[in-house]
Formats: C-alpha cells, sequence, structure tokens
C-alpha cells in the first residue's frame, strides 16, 4: 500500500511521501507522526498531522506538501482506526490509544468478536517509533475498542497565521475601549438615589464665553442675511446620547455642560456603531492569538466601510 521515495544518505534511508501520492482513505504513520490528506476549496488536498493542542489532539494543517521520515512508512485505512483518550487524574490529556481491527468473526459464540485487535500508544514513548502491538482479542482492549471514537471525528485545526502574508500589515482601527476616563463618571455608591438626575446646566467656561461673544458678535455683522435663511431653512436639532445617562442631548447641551465639542464628535452616530460592533468582536474572538486576531478583525473592520 505504501508509496514511497527512498534517499540514501550517510548509509541512512530517508522515505518521503507526497500528498499527490496520497490517498484520502489511507493515515501515514512515520515513526513519531500521523499524516493524513484532506480536500480543500482550490480543487487540491492539504496535507494534516496528528498533534496535541491546548490539552487535545487534533489534525493540524501543514503548509508542506508532503513529509519524510527516517523510519518505515507504515499505513491503514482510516476507517479501522479507532481511538481513546488517555486522561490524567487532573483531567490533562496526555495521548491517545489507537485502535485497529483486522477482521470481526460474526457468530455470537465467539469471544472476543475481533479476531485480532491492534494497539498503538500515540505519540509513542520517548526514543522509540510508532508501532501497532497486536493484542490477540484481550478483553480488557476488546472493551477499550468497543467505546472507541472513530479516527476520523477529531477536529482539523488552521493557524491563520500561517495561511497570509499580510497579517504582519499594520491595522489602523477605531479604539476598542470607548471612552478613555470613563472611570472619572463612576458616581460612588454612597450618593443619594436622588442625585442620579444630574443638571444639565454648568457655569461658562472661558473658552465657552470667548465662543460666545465671537458668535455674537459675527451673527450681529449679517443680521440681516440671517434673518433671510432662518425665515427659508428650518433644519433638524440633531440629538446624540450622553453615554453616562443614555439620553438624547443637542449639540448646544453638550457643550453647555461639557465645555467643549470633544463628548459630542465621541458620539457621532457611526462611531458609536464602531465602538459596539469591535466589542462584540473581541468578546467572541478573544481566544485567538493575536496575528489570527488581527487578520480576522482587519477583514471585519473593512465590512464596514
Amino acid at each position: 500500500m505504501n508509496r514511497t521515495t527512498n534517499n540514501t544518505t550517510n548509509n541512512s534511508t530517508v522515505n518521503t511521501m507526497t500528498t499527490l501520492e496520497m490517498k484520502h482513505n489511507i493515515i501515514y504513520f512515520t515513526g513519531m507522526t500521523a499524516f493524513r490528506i484532506m480536500s480543500n476549496l482550490h480543487n487540491s488536498v492539504d496535507l494534516y498531522k496528528l498533534i496535541i493542542l491546548k490539552n487535545d489532539y487534533v489534525w493540524e494543517k501543514s503548509i508542506d506538501s508532503g513529509f519524510l521520515s527516517v523510519s518505515p512508512i507504515t499505513t491503514e485505512f482510516i476507517d479501522n482506526v479507532t481511538f481513546t483518550k488517555n486522561i490524567t487524574p487532573e483531567q490533562t490529556c496526555v495521548g491517545l490509544t489507537l485502535y485497529s481491527v483486522d477482521s470481526l468473526v460474526s457468530t455470537v459464540d465467539s469471544w472476543p468478536p475481533p479476531d485480532t485487535i491492534r494497539t498503538m500508544k500515540y505519540p509513542s514513548f520517548p526514543d522509540q517509533n510508532l508501532v501497532w502491538v497486536s493484542e490477540h482479542g484481550s478483553i480488557p482492549t476488546y472493551k477499550n475498542w468497543a467505546s472507541s471514537t472513530p479516527i476520523t471525528q477529531i477536529a482539523t485545526h488552521i493557524d491563520l497565521s500561517s495561511e497570509y502574508m499580510c497579517l504582519d500589515e499594520p491595522i489602523y482601527s477605531e479604539p476598542l475601549f470607548g471612552w478613555h476616563d470613563l472611570c472619572d463618571a463612576i458616581v460612588d455608591d454612597d450618593e443619594d438615589d436622588d442625585e442620579d438626575e444630574r443638571p444639565r446646566t454648568r457655569s461658562p467656561t472661558p473658552e465657552l464665553m470667548d465662543r460666545s461673544s465671537s458668535s455674537s458678535s459675527s451673527s450681529s455683522s449679517s443680521s440681516s442675511h440671517s434673518d433671510t435663511t432662518s425665515s427659508t431653512i428650518n433644519l433638524p436639532c440633531e440629538l446624540r446620547v450622553d453615554p453616562y445617562d443614555n439620553r438624547q442631548y443637542s449639540l448646544v447641551e453638550f457643550i453647555d455642560y461639557y465645555g467643549g465639542c470633544v463628548e459630542w464628535d465621541h458620539q457621532e452616530p457611526k462611531k458609536v456603531l464602531l465602538r459596539e460592533e469591535y466589542y462584540k468582536f473581541t468578546s467572541h474572538y478573544s481566544h485567538l492569538n493575536t496575528k489570527a486576531f488581527k487578520f480576522l478583525f482587519k477583514q471585519y473592520k473593512a465590512t464596514f466601510v
């Protein structure tokens, strides 16, 4: 079943296998690792290897188009291979036990049903290669095999940071955490409930007084023009939500209370929407590594343009 190429170097044989030579229904075992191929969206196949990732085993996609092995490459039909997890008392997965059944006896009187069950410890012990061991119908082994899971049900994993070359590009985006001085707006718990209704008036600041005086002088110089304009144009008053009390106020009220336009500009509807969507995104994908997160965030951010 093997299709390997043997290269002899320094009196040692190196076995090679490419994805073009591999078959979908076969698992390939080297001395240390199990490999398989799966179809992709480009009408070709990708190479996957069985590794442990975050305390569990996955079929990790490899960017390689084949593999090398100094040990003989053995093969098994993938539908014949099952597994059980080796779990420690601390609920840590330290390895797998693989099972392969050569044949089954259909008669009820025979025990055990499998004529021969072969097992493999994965990964192998240090300084040892992966080897199938015949159990010859051992009852404990048969019970474990009866409760085992097809190896095809092990999840696949793709590292996005190795899939794309554009992940290191800088990402320019809105801040992900809203107001930088939000802590300044936290009200002490000891305050009375009656003070929740904060007044929307404040003594004018020097900046606001200067702005008011300049606006009054400009309005007096062009009173005739403004009178004509006001009689013909009636613009609706825009309201924006104050993030501290979730109520809507006009620009004049924002300036009157905060003494400037920073808070008004911060509550521009598009910015509010982006902050909310970015917060949902970061909460949902916070488990990803930095490069994968940056890539997904860049693609997500482009949908708002």
